[in-house]
């Protein structure tokens, strides 16, 4: 019970913050930098010594990359009955099939789970849904952008680069 008023007081000191402080802005750019700096790796790397590479591991990853696959077909359904254009095709593919498993993921998993399923998580999280968002996402946002602004050229090295740079992953 303790996460639960934890997570609820850090809610509320956030709405407040927001809506009482002129620092609000900034004070979320901070957070979010702390936490994707400091927080995930620590998360991380300090499961990583708890992970067993076997069968489980391996499924686990199959699995989050299935949860991004097969929604694909019911997508494609979806857009040829409503005539969407490809843009409006690929937002419902990457929303069907994407989550956010790091920020609220791992937390919501050791809170419902316990401790012993954290690395379960980490792994779903890095080598599912980060790789995903990390290559396959990014590819998919970059060919279907608005023609006529200035994309990224995409490059197999650029994309390697961000995601082997990319402070949780390290």
């Amino acid at each position: 019970m303790t996460i639960y008023a934890v997570a609820l007081l850090f809610f509320v000191l956030g709405f407040t913050i927001r809506r009482t402080s002129a620092l609000a802005d900034r004070l979320s750019s901070i957070a979010n930098k702390v936490v994707i700096n400091i927080v995930m790796p620590t998360v991380i790397i300090s499961t990583v010594p708890d992970l067993m590479i076997g069968l489980h591991s391996g499924l686990v990853v199959v699995i989050a990359w299935l949860a991004f696959v097969i929604p694909i077909p019911v997508s494609l359904l979806i857009a040829r009955h409503w005539r969407l254009n490809s843009k409006e095709l690929v937002a419902i593919i990457i929303l069907s099939g994407m989550g956010n498993t790091a920020f609220f993921g791992i937390g919501i998993v050791q809170t419902v789970f316990g401790n012993t399923a954290v690395p379960s998580a980490v792994l779903y999280d890095q080598l599912g849904s980060f790789l995903l968002v990390s290559t396959v996402v990014s590819i998919l946002v970059a060919i279907h952008s608005e023609k006529g602004t200035e994309t990224q050229s995409i490059s197999t090295t650029k994309t390697l680069i961000r995601v082997l740079s990319f402070p949780p992953f390290l």
